[in-house]
């Protein structure tokens, strides 16, 4: 089966959960995902879908502060609206931003902002600061509670550090048949979530210093919707002199973004990552130091 084929019937089977999830839980929460899964189900193949970025920090929470006085804030919202130009080129996507200016915005607004949207992806944009120094690169992020390594466990413990949330409230609601369903609709979203990130390494691979091991996770408050597949994604990291370096440069933000909206565009498309549509709107930047 073709891969967009694939992609189709993950759509169709997470509205059918959705729909008994409506039914078993009756919250609006879920009724707006059960919306959102069954118009993905029945809409033309040129639907537009809702795509959310989350430029991290903001306002008063200024994030990483390099050497050179670069603030993390001002780079990634610089960073999330060259995706967003890169990606309005394509009809299929409404692109929206968690905040299109210097505010600050809590982690818990971030994602329900995406779930109230009725977000199809979301994709929290930082280049923060990195205990080991000497490491850099950009790396990828999914939710989980054990962290894979201590790297991911720090950064999550700085971004978690903006806000103090609990997430998403399940208190009350048992392990009934709901709490059955609504793990199935939590597993689909893993899944969702591990293929964009898997899917932004590659579309990095040989046009953007990679960290070592590109792929982790941890417990990224920002990332706690159950419903919307979602990473975090570490351009790089101010505390490190290069990585700093190249941030400041307007050319290595637009290749970054580039990076990530041929990723965007090919989780919804299944088209190759080099392919020539992709390298037309997304511009041909390969090299990287």
């Amino acid at each position: 089966m073709p891969e967009f084929c694939k992609n189709r019937a993950r759509v169709q089977l997470g509205g059918a959960l959705a729909g008994m999830l409506v039914a078993a839980l009756a919250t609006p929460a879920m009724s707006q995902e059960a919306a959102r899964r069954s118009a993905a189900a029945d809409a033309p193949d040129r639907q537009r879908w809702t795509v959310v970025l989350d430029p991290g920090h903001g306002g008063i929470d200024k994030g990483a502060v390099g050497s050179t006085g670069l603030e993390e804030k001002a780079v990634v919202l610089s960073i999330a609206r060259v995706v967003r130009r890169f990606l309005v080129r394509d009809s299929r996507f409404r692109i929206l931003l968690t905040r299109n200016g210097d505010r600050y915005v809590r982690l818990q607004e971030r994602y329900e902002f995406a779930r109230r949207h009725r977000a199809a992806l979301f994709v929290s944009i930082h280049a923060d600061a990195n205990p080991f120094v000497g490491q850099r690169g950009l790396s990828v992020h999914t939710l989980s509670a054990r962290a894979s390594d201590r790297l991911a466990a720090r950064l999550a413990e700085r971004v978690n550090r903006s806000d103090a949330i609990a997430g998403v409230d399940l208190r009350g609601s048992g392990r009934s048949v709901s709490a059955i369903l609504l793990d199935l609709v939590r597993r689909e979203t893993r899944a969702g979530s591990a293929r964009i990130s898997s899917l932004i390494v590659r579309s990095a691979r040989d046009r953007v210093r990679l960290l070592s091991k590109p792929q982790r996770s941890a417990d990224f408050a920002v990332l706690r919707a159950p419903d919307v597949p979602s990473v975090l994604v570490e351009l790089g990291f101010l505390t490190n002199a290069q990585d700093e370096e190249l941030l400041r440069t307007m050319t290595y933000r637009k290749r970054l973004a580039a990076v990530l909206a041929r990723a965007i565009a090919q989780y919804f498309s299944g088209a190759p990552a080099a392919g020539k549509a992709g390298n037309r709107v997304f511009g041909a930047e390969n090299s990287r130091r």
